[in-house]
C-alpha cells in the first residue's frame, strides 16, 4: 500500500517445457495431391516431392524418431505446396440481359402522413435498386425525413455466338478458381473435358491442376 493506492506486481510462473508433456502435433494434407515443394520448421518431413497423398496423410510428424525410437514430441511446422485437381461445370446463355451500374442517387424526401415531398435527388427509373433509411423521426413533428439511396442500372441485351460464349465459359471457369487462391497459389494447366453445344446455351467441364498449399494441422 502507498499512500491512496495499492500497487500490485504480478509475476507470471512458468514451467520447464518437458518433451514428455508435450502435445504432438502433425502436418497432415487437406485433400488428395501430389507433392511439389515441402519444407518443415519443426517436425520430421515424412513425405517427398512427387509423392502422391490422399486426404488425411501425415506430411511432417510431430514424432522425431531416431533409431526407431521416439525421442521428442514437438509441434510440427511447415509449408507443403502440391499440385491438386478440380473441376468446374459452367453454362453461358447465348442471349441474356446484363445489369450494368452507372451511378448512385441520393433521394431525400419528407413523408406527411403517407405522402412524399421530395427535398432533392429525385430520380424517376425502374432501372433501380433502392434502399430507404429515415433521417428524422420526432413525435413532436408532423413529419419524417426519409434517405432513399437509389443505385441505377442500365440495362444491356448481350447476344453471343458459340465462339464468344465459348471463350466466356473459360474465362469464367478460370475466374472460379482464381477467387479460391492466395496470392502464392496459381493455376498450372487446365483441359475442357466436355462441351455441350444447346440451341439457348453451352456448357463446359473444365478440368484444373493447381499448384495450392495443402498442410494444415
Amino acid at each position: 500500500e502507498v499512500g491512496t493506492k495499492y500497487v500490485v506486481r504480478v509475476e507470471q510462473r512458468k514451467k520447464n517445457k518437458d518433451s514428455s508433456e508435450c502435445i504432438r502435433r502433425n502436418v497432415v494434407a487437406k485433400k488428395d495431391a501430389m507433392i511439389l515443394s515441402i519444407e518443415a520448421e519443426e517436425g520430421e518431413i515424412v513425405k517427398k516431392k512427387l509423392d502422391y497423398v490422399k486426404k488425411g496423410d501425415i506430411l511432417i510428424s510431430g514424432n522425431i524418431i531416431k533409431n526407431e525410437n521416439v525421442i521428442d514430441k514437438v509441434h510440427s511446422e511447415g509449408v507443403i505446396y502440391a499440385e491438386t485437381w478440380k473441376t468446374v461445370n459452367i453454362s453461358i446463355p447465348f442471349k441474356r440481359i446484363d445489369y450494368v451500374y452507372k451511378k448512385t442517387i441520393n433521394h431525400y424526401y419528407l413523408d406527411i402522413f403517407g405522402h412524399k415531398f421530395t427535398i432533392s435527388g429525385k430520380y424517376d427509373s425502374d432501372n433501380t435498386i433502392n434502399k430507404k433509411s429515415i433521417v428524422l423521426d420526432k413525435p413532436y413533428l408532423f413529419f419524417k425525413l426519409y434517405k432513399e439511396e437509389k443505385k441505377i442500372y442500365d440495362y444491356n441485351e448481350v447476344i453471343l455466338n458459340k465462339e464468344e460464349a465459348y471463350n466466356e465459359a473459360l474465362n469464367r471457369s478460370i475466374d472460379v478458381i482464381n477467387k479460391k487462391l492466395s496470392s502464392d497459389e496459381y493455376i498450372i494447366s487446365k483441359k475442357v473435358l466436355k462441351k455441350e453445344v444447346k440451341r439457348s446455351k453451352i456448357n463446359l467441364e473444365v478440368f484444373f491442376k493447381v499448384y495450392e498449399k495443402i498442410g494444415v494441422t
